[in-house]
């Protein structure tokens, strides 16, 4: 525990001795915003580290587009058509004729 923090301990103790509570029970009420304060600025930083993570991979995919290989559909013929697709084709030309 550093000076700032010492000195942070003994404002929210003075406050809380201002608002009506005992020394001891002022002093665990400070304990308790000390840790409040300490673990909402831990999470600001993790917030941002995580958001400095993703920046950065959102900045590298660019730099691998051209790594990727680019998968072109062909139209399907009648001999590469699924069976389904081939006997949906021969149901139908049976009907008209």
């Amino acid at each position: 525990m550093g000076p700032g923090d010492a000195q942070r301990l003994a404002q929210w103790a003075s406050h809380f001795v201002t608002r009506g509570s005992d020394a001891f029970t002022a002093e665990r009420q400070a304990v308790v915003m000390l840790y409040r304060e300490t673990v909402t600025q831990a999470q600001l930083l993790a917030y941002a580290d995580d958001f400095w993570l993703l920046a950065m991979m959102f900045a590298a995919v660019p730099l691998f587009l051209p790594l990727m290989r680019r998968i072109r559909m062909e139209p399907s013929t009648a001999a590469t058509a699924p069976a389904t697709e081939r006997a949906a084709a021969r149901v139908s030309e049976e009907g008209v004729a």
